[in-house]
């Protein structure tokens, strides 16, 4: 949002007569006002989607500002945002960038537009990976009333929970892209803020039918067509499908692992055994017990007896790495008040069905 330089006189209780002395005093805010100003105007009706034209427009004022750190932070964000739509390769690089650029520039900012230094906290979380403290900084936004908060949330709550339904974390993930949809509310016309953020949140949300309008609108507006960016996203509402779907062989591998993690911790048999191949072999020779597990009736045998006897049975998933079909968890399970196992479970899914696992200590 534009503040003009008379407003920020009026708002720190000057009059125009002062001008010079607030000018002297406070040198950072107007250099950083008149470098929006410029970043506004140079900007002026090149469309948000035309990232190479946004970033060819504002490269020239770093001669113009060669100190600014609103000109720097909004070039690299914008160079981290074009990059995306190149390839993997080099977005890690330029993200890599952004994020040491935007970190060099927040000891400078300090005691400018608090905006400012909110904003360059959000973009090194985004262009870090870190969607959840995006989520947390955009909250933090919201109650201090500074530009943006709802935008922050929209797109942290998105990625986040992409990244939790990614892990099989169905719930949850559902939980933050309702977040991320309610912030996009905020905005009259949120696919041209929200882009793919919100079509994918609303997807995850359950809400195929406007995701895939609004998906329409996202992609027939931009100025290239077939962007890496687009295919990517358009992967992703399939994996989404697919995840939420009915059809357990679509189900990503994490998506089978956890849900067969959630009936081991309710005690329910038949639907622990669902989720296995009928000659599946659990490997434990890793945990030294030195045996192995062939097929539903010895799985169902030991796995029986243990649902009976572990009085406090639950299993907790200390972390979770995808590889390919694999999924490797760090698993603390629970037995007893007094007694808890720590192991790793290495899962191979084929089909929708764990067809092998492997424990290690």
């Amino acid at each position: 949002m534009h503040i003009p330089i008379k407003i920020w006189l009026i708002i720190m209780g000057f009059s125009m007569s002062t001008e010079s002395f607030a000018k002297k005093k406070y040198e950072g805010l107007f250099k950083q006002e008149s470098a929006r100003l410029a970043y506004v105007n140079a900007l002026e009706g090149i469309p948000k989607n035309d990232l190479k034209k946004r970033v060819s427009a504002i490269k020239p004022l770093l001669k113009s500002y060669p100190n600014s750190p609103y000109i720097k932070a909004m070039l690299v964000v914008l160079e981290g945002d074009l990059s995306q739509l190149e390839s993997l390769h080099t977005e890690t690089i330029q993200k890599q960038r952004a994020v040491e650029v935007l970190s060099s520039l927040i000891p400078e900012s300090k005691g400018l537009d608090p905006w400012f230094l909110s904003f360059l906290r959000n973009e090194i979380a985004y262009h870090s990976g870190e969607f959840y403290q995006q989520y947390l900084l955009g909250v933090e936004q919201v109650s201090l009333d500074l530009e943006g908060g709802y935008f922050s949330i929209g797109v942290g709550a998105s990625e986040y929970a992409y990244e939790l339904l990614s892990k099989g974390y169905l719930e949850k993930a559902k939980k933050f892209a309702t977040i991320s949809v309610n912030a996009w509310k905020f905005y009259e016309k949120p696919w041209e803020r929200g882009d793919h953020f919100y079509t994918q949140a609303l997807a995850i949300s359950g809400d195929k039918e406007t995701s895939e309008i609004i998906y329409k609108k996202v992609t027939s507006s931009h100025i290239d067509s077939d962007l890496p960016w687009d295919e990517r996203y358009k992967k992703r509402l399939e994996a989404i499908k697919n995840s939420l779907g009915k059809d357990q062989s679509k189900w990503p591998p994490a998506v089978v692992v956890q849900k067969q993690a959630e009936a081991y911790n309710s005690k329910n048999l038949k639907s622990f055994l669902s989720f296995y191949h009928k000659d599946a072999i659990l490997n434990r020779e890793g945990t030294g017990q030195n045996d192995e597990l062939k097929g539903h009736k010895e799985i169902k045998k030991v796995f029986s007896n243990l649902f009976k006897k572990a009085t406090h049975l639950h299993a907790y998933t200390a972390s979770r790495k995808i590889i390919g079909n694999k999924v490797i968890d760090e698993e603390i399970t629970k037995m007893t008040a007094e007694r808890e196992s720590r192991v790793f479970a290495i899962y191979t899914v084929e089909n929708g069905l764990i067809t092998r696992i492997n424990f290690y200590r």
